[in-house]
Order: structure tokens, then sequence, then C-alpha cells
């Protein structure tokens, strides 16, 4: 056997072991307790199904023993494979704005689970769907399902009682109108479509409400004119960040919480909503 002949037969199996390195990799995170950081939870079978096939296209192409490599396929694979190895887990994402998002996503650490292993696993007891607090009833929702029904805006849903949890967002022009924003990020696939959607929330001192830091409000939404309202606190890191604009949230009680998982995977139109 020549020494080309040698070296490409090397180089045919290097290439095979890059794509199944790609294939583990796969498997590894779907079965991760930070797949969550990167991709919505309900696409683990998708990408563990993927990544099961690249592997065992690997374990046929191995055993190939005329196989014949691509120089530029096995140089990509194999920087796919470093960029991989160099994925930081721990990734956050950068403040803007004024929201320190270092510490609102990092710290998540309730009784569910934390900032590095998600939202806590096995069956969980269902919280009600209402909650009442000093004879008011309020409804549970997120910031994303009560920016839709700002959206939406249905008389009898208006007329109800809410409360939400985020992250506090400010601005100087908002401070000056008595608010701050109250924002959770929603991901419907991935971080590549992560955006901003939250509340404009009044409140009688901006000034006790630091971004990045975490509020459960009960209250009530409130029409109000979106015509020279300041702009939303735009986030780095999220395709856009949106507050709603026809409605403000009048805040009947405030609580400062721990903070809690910072995506939305899920938003529902109607009760039980996701919260």
């Amino acid at each position: 056997m020549s020494a080309r002949t040698l070296l490409t037969r090397l180089w045919a199996k290097a290439e095979a072991m890059l794509l199944a390195s790609l294939g583990l990799y796969m498997l590894a995170l779907a079965s991760s307790n930070t797949y969550w950081l990167l991709l919505n939870p309900k696409y683990k079978l998708v990408t563990a199904a993927g990544g099961c096939g690249i592997t065992l296209a690997a374990f046929a192409l191995f055993m190939m023993p005329a196989a014949r490599p691509g120089a530029w396929r096995g140089l990509v694979m194999a920087g796919l494979v470093l960029l991989l190895a160099m994925h930081d887990p721990e990734m956050t994402i950068a403040p803007q704005g004024g929201l320190d998002m270092d510490s609102a996503f990092s710290t998540y650490s309730p009784q569910t689970g934390s900032a590095l292993t998600g939202p806590a696993r096995g069956r969980q007891v269902p919280e009600p769907s209402r909650i009442e607090l000093d004879g008011r009833e309020y409804v549970r929702i997120n910031t994303a399902e009560l920016y839709f029904e700002t959206v939406e805006a249905s008389p009898a849903k208006l007329a109800l009682g809410y409360v939400t949890k985020g992250m506090v967002a400010r601005t100087p022009e908002m401070d000056a109108r008595g608010e701050v924003g109250l924002v959770r990020v929603a991901v419907s696939c991935c971080l590549a479509d992560a955006v901003g959607l939250g509340l404009r929330v009044k409140v009688d001192d901006p000034s006790g409400y630091e971004p990045g830091q975490w509020f459960k409000i009960y209250g009530r939404l409130m029409p109000q004119s979106a015509k020279g309202l300041p702009s939303a606190p735009q986030l780095d890191g999220v395709f856009i960040t949106a507050l709603a604009e026809g409605f403000i949230f009048q805040a009947e009680r405030v609580e400062a919480v721990e903070p809690d998982l910072p995506y939305i995977f899920e938003v529902r139109d109607s009760e039980p909503y996701a919260y």
C-alpha cells in the first residue's frame, strides 16, 4: 500500500470520526440539563434523533473500505467540532438599556431549578389558575401572555385582575413618567428568535426598582394612549423588546422575588395560562 493510499484512508477515517463527534455532541446536548439555555426543550427529541442519525451515518462511513474523503468537507467538520468544544454552557446575554441581564439570568436558583440545571424534571403539582389576595381575585399569567391579551383587547379579559412576574427594565424617559418595564424573554425555537415581551407598569417611585431585579406584581390593565410613549428598553442578545402600548399595568401590590426561569417557552391564549 502506497503512502498516498494510506494517508487517504486515514483521512477518511478521521472524517468519519469528526462526523461521529458532531452526532455524539447532539446526543449529549439533548440529554443534558443545559439544553434549555440554547433551544426550546420541546425540541430535545428532534435533536436526539438527528444526533442518532448522524452517529449511525458516521459509523457506516467509517466501515466503508473505499470511502473517499473530501478535504474541505473534513476541515469544515473539524471547525464545527472545535467550536462545539469551545462552547460555554454558562452563557449569558449581555446588558443593554440599563438591564443587568447577567445578574437577572445567571442567578436563577429557585427551588424548581437553577441556572445550570434549568426547570426541575418529573411530575409537578399543578398550581391554581387564579389566586385571591385581600379579597381580590387575580389570574396567574406570564408577561408574554399578558402582552398578547392587550393586543387582542377582549373586554371580558381586560376587566380581570392579573398577577405576573419578571425582571425590571428602565429608561430615563420611562422614569419621568413613573413607569418601569416588566419583561421576560419568549423563546419559540432558540435564542436566535428570542423576543423580550412585557408591560409598562405604573409605580410610585421607579428608583426603587433596580434594573434586572425580579418582582411579582398584582394589578389591572388600564387603557392609555400609545401616542408619545417612550421607546421600550432594548435588550442586547434578543431580536426585539416590546412593551404593551395601548395599556398600562396599574400595580396594586408589588413583591420582590428571587429570579425565576428567565425564558418563556410556552404562551397560552386562555386559562390556565403558562405563567
